[in-house]
């Protein structure tokens, strides 16, 4: 919403506005700086070929949204942040979610293999499905979590999952890791439901910015030549 409210704002200035300023560079036979031009240029096709200009950026915040979908699907950045990341708000409902789950299944005495790969399955998370259905296998096919430090797991789910003394699950912590999940996210939606406004704010008046500078910047020019 914040990318379209910028995109609006930029379009009415191109329709409305710099149409005018043209007019006066062309009486006055103004030099232009490159930014004017651009911004000339962009206010010229969204007039000329308004149709276009819309399906461009259609495809543009598509494209955006898109990117940053298959990111937190990936968990992209935990890979590149490693552990300098804490995680988004993705990954952290994710891990939310899949502790609850697995929480829920071992409550209903269901084996640990079947509630982990059930919970690996209600996460949209590839890496986590795939990590779950790992360690699944692993205590199947050999009665132990083998496979568990190969995973990328969080320390403390690892730690809960053998942290009884006979090397079980600890029903009570996960449900503590759990809740300590769902605070964070609702701590995180809480923080990003103050801050948003204000990056958009920020953002708008940036676009603004540019355009007016673009459009002021020959003016500027002619009045320091007198």
């Amino acid at each position: 919403s914040i990318f379209l409210l910028a995109i609006a704002v930029v379009i009415f200035l191109s329709i409305v506005v710099v149409p005018g300023f043209e007019e006066i560079y062309r009486d006055f036979e103004l030099d232009l700086p490159l930014l004017t031009i651009g911004v000339l240029k962009i206010s010229d096709a969204i007039l000329s070929h308004p149709i276009l200009m819309f399906c461009i950026c259609i495809a543009l915040l598509g494209s955006i949204f898109g990117g940053l979908r298959l990111v937190r699907k990936l968990q992209a950045s935990s890979w590149t942040l490693g552990s300098l990341s804490n995680g988004n708000s993705s990954q952290v409902a994710t891990m939310a979610e899949f502790v609850r789950r697995l929480v829920e299944g071992l409550k209903s005495n269901l084996p640990l293999a079947t509630s982990l790969r059930l919970a690996g399955q209600s996460c949209d998370a590839t890496w986590l499905r795939r990590d779950s259905d790992n360690l699944a296998n692993s205590l199947e096919e050999t009665g132990e979590l083998a496979a568990v430090q190969r995973s990328r797991l969080p320390l403390s789910v690892v730690y809960a999952l053998r942290a009884t003394r006979d090397g079980g699950p600890n029903l009570r912590l996960l449900e503590e890791i759990a809740a300590n999940y769902t605070e964070r996210l609702e701590t995180r939606i809480n923080w990003a439901g103050g801050f948003l406004p204000i990056v958009g704010i920020v953002i708008v008046g940036i676009a603004v910015f540019f355009v007016v500078l673009a459009l002021y910047l020959p003016l500027i020019g002619v009045m320091n030549g007198l």
